[in-house]
């Protein structure tokens, strides 16, 4: 009788979605956005009340609650856009792998920037980088690169 065969080697597709599927575990909660405009998948987001999240405007974001992570895109919620709308829930991930888009090209196992503030290398806040880009972009405590920039996305290994 032939084997079942599962190939867990993932191709980047886009930002928001769970690297490793077969391999690795996600941790992650729901909570409901409350950021105008919304906030993109696969972009860092931080707590803004009991049950809410918006995305960071200050190094002390970055570095603060254990509750903030990674917009992740669920296939069988959006299955089109780029993010969650004002007031949607969403699924926010704080320990695991993600595939996220990339300001600048990563190399792997480097320190994994936020942008808390808009600067030279982008305006997105949230965005992900490999640098501080002078001082807009802040250090994630316990995250790194698990891979280098493929085609503007790269994993980012969080909390392990």
């Amino acid at each position: 009788m032939p084997q079942l065969v599962i190939n867990d080697d993932q191709l980047p597709s886009f930002a928001g979605q769970r690297a490793y599927p077969m391999k690795r575990w996600i941790d992650s909660n729901t909570r409901f956005v409350a950021q105008v405009g919304g906030i993109g998948y696969g972009r860092f987001c931080v707590r803004a009340g009991d049950q809410t999240m918006r995305l960071p405007t200050a190094a002390g974001d970055v570095t603060g609650a254990a509750e903030n992570g990674f917009a992740v895109r669920q296939e069988f919620y959006h299955q089109t856009g780029v993010g969650y709308a004002d007031g949607e829930p969403m699924t926010v991930m704080h320990l695991g792998y993600m595939w996220v888009e990339v300001e600048a090209p990563v190399v792997s196992d480097a320190q994994v920037f936020i942008r808390t503030a808009a600067g030279a290398g982008g305006t997105l806040l949230g965005a992900v980088r490999g640098d501080a880009d002078g001082g807009t972009a802040t250090a994630l405590p316990n995250a790194r690169f698990d891979c280098g920039s493929i085609s503007g996305l790269a994993i980012v290994r969080l909390g392990e």
